[in-house]
This record gives structure tokens, C-alpha cells and sequence, in this order.
């Protein structure tokens, strides 16, 4: 999924590892700037797993360097998990879960009206 700007590519999010089985996907955003997270693209966002794949959870990996992720990620309501050192020696990972539950419920979701 990718969020445009006069053309330009500012920011994206790509989903991995879907497990049909237990209804569990991974996703990874970047972006180049701030604007490309707006209400209609939070709901695209989270409304790919949990609707068009039935996903019933979220997972998200963040290294522990990248403050702006971990800090969106709880705002988002993920539960976050640190495990230290996954990244190698010196760097440890978030493990962040959202339910469908929890992202249906959150204020932000409320907001960006997925019910």
C-alpha cells in the first residue's frame, strides 16, 4: 500500500508473513513524511487485514532505535513485547500484537470510524 503526494511516493506499508491458519499477518510501514499518515490511511491500513483477510491479529517488528514506530505503535493500541538482542548483539526488537478487538475498540480506530 502506498500513499502518494503530488507524485511522489512519501510513505508505504507492505504485509509479510501471512498465516491463514491462525488468522495472523505482519506488516512494515516507512515513510519520507509525516503527512502520509492521515485518518483515510490509518483505515485503509488496518482495514486490508482485518476485513479484506479476515486477519483476527497484527504483528509489527520495531528495532528498538526507531522511537517514532514504538511510539505510534502504542498509539495505535499494540501490546508491545521487548526481546533484547533479536537484531544482534547491541540491538534489541519490539514484538508489537494488535487484536482485531483491540483496533476495533481504540480511540483511533473510533475516529477513523472502523467498527
Amino acid at each position: 500500500m502506498g500513499v502518494f503526494d503530488d507524485g511522489s511516493l512519501i510513505g508505504g506499508t507492505v504485509y509479510h508473513n501471512w498465516q491463514q491458519g491462525s488468522g495472523v499477518i505482519e506488516l512494515s510501514s516507512a515513510a519520507t513524511s509525516r503527512r502520509w499518515l492521515q485518518p483515510h490511511v490509518i483505515r485503509a491500513m488496518f482495514s486490508f487485514p482485518f476485513d479484506g483477510m479476515s486477519a483476527q491479529m497484527v504483528g509489527l517488528r520495531v528495532s528498538e532505535n526507531n522511537k517514532v514506530m514504538i511510539s505510534i505503535a502504542r498509539r495505535f493500541g499494540f501490546d508491545g513485547y521487548f526481546i533484547p538482542r533479536l537484531r544482534g548483539r547491541n540491538e534489541g526488537e519490539w514484538l508489537f500484537t494488535l487484536t482485531e478487538e483491540a483496533w476495533r475498540s481504540h480511540p483511533v480506530a473510533m475516529r477513523a470510524k472502523i467498527v
